[in-house]
């Protein structure tokens, strides 16, 4: 975990800017399910059907293997199981884009070159973003360029260097000097998938939330939180409401309109990084999560 920006976001907001390894906060995130209900999670269970007869869920999973459930909450993320079974299948569509991202020891690095902490460069058909995470200890990079086809498929597909430098020749000496010092392993690319918005996210005794729901691109950097912010306003539903029903319309009420508007915000904002072109008249300019806002909303007050 580290923290950026001093006091700057505190004053503003009431809580400091973080940057935090994705694993890592995976491992928080589970390990504080476990301590609430040991047990809770069973691995390897991919769903194959669901029945909602008005009062319960029956899900079928692929091993045979039947579950019932007063509600279903699908976080599966672009490529949803459940997402299709409630509102039909519909195939992501490759946006074009491909992200490379490594991870690299500061002790790698010449001294400073990591200054500011938290840095964007943007340039035709490309952009390359790193900051550091684990106390400072490691820079985390995501390049993403522009490529016309794509053919493998995957999360954690190996790149290498001499890729990646490829991709990014031209570019200032910083950003080959971070991409050389990867280490062997540590460097992989995939391919940036995307849906349209939905215009519902509930049926019956079963929703979505974060990607499934709402996948969208990288350049505002709030796919993940978004996807904690509707299980703050989710569990927020929950205890307000009396019924499973009441309670998932409650909670698809309340972020549906924001989601829909951070996504087509985050496509926007990818053709202004890479090309300088809007999709608006009115002329190019920098976008960020904290420039349109997006840092002022509290998922703990919104009303539900």
């Amino acid at each position: 975990l580290s923290i950026l920006r001093g006091n700057e976001m505190r004053e503003k907001y009431g809580a400091g800017y973080f940057q935090i390894h994705r694993a890592d906060l995976h491992a928080a995130l589970a390990q504080a399910v476990q301590q609430a209900d040991p047990g809770c999670i069973a691995l390897n269970h991919r769903l194959q059907h669901l029945d909602d007869d008005g009062r319960r869920c029956l899900l079928q999973f692929g091993d045979g293997g039947l579950v019932e459930a007063d509600a279903v909450i699908g976080a599966d993320g672009v490529r949803s199981t459940l997402r299709a079974v409630l509102f039909g299948a519909d195939r992501p569509r490759f946006t074009g884009y491909i992200a490379f991202r490594g991870l690299v020891p500061i002790e790698r690095l010449p001294p400073g070159i990591i200054n500011p902490t938290s840095c964007i460069s943007t340039g035709p058909d490309r952009s390359f973003t790193r900051y550091l995470i684990r106390n400072g200890a490691m820079v985390n990079f995501v390049g993403l360029a522009q490529r016309a086809g794509w053919q493998e498929e995957g999360w954690s597909i190996p790149s290498s260097r001499e890729e990646m430098l490829q991709e990014y020749s031209g570019w200032y000496e910083d950003v080959h000097t971070i991409i050389r010092a990867t280490p062997d392993g540590a460097l992989y690319k995939w391919a940036l998938f995307d849906r349209d918005p939905l215009p519902e996210w509930v049926r019956g005794h079963a929703t979505l939330i974060g990607d499934a729901a709402h996948p969208m691109l990288p350049f505002l950097g709030q796919g993940a939180a978004m996807g904690i912010e509707d299980g703050l306003v989710l569990a927020r539903a929950f205890a307000a409401a009396r019924t499973v029903p009441e309670a998932l319309r409650r909670y698809c009420d309340t972020p549906r309109e924001r989601a829909t508007w951070v996504t087509l915000k985050s496509r926007e904002t990818g053709l202004v990084y890479h090309s300088g072109a809007s999709t608006s008249r009115e002329p190019a300019r920098h976008m960020s999560a904290e420039s349109l806002g997006l840092m002022a909303y509290d998922p703990t007050m919104v009303p539900v």
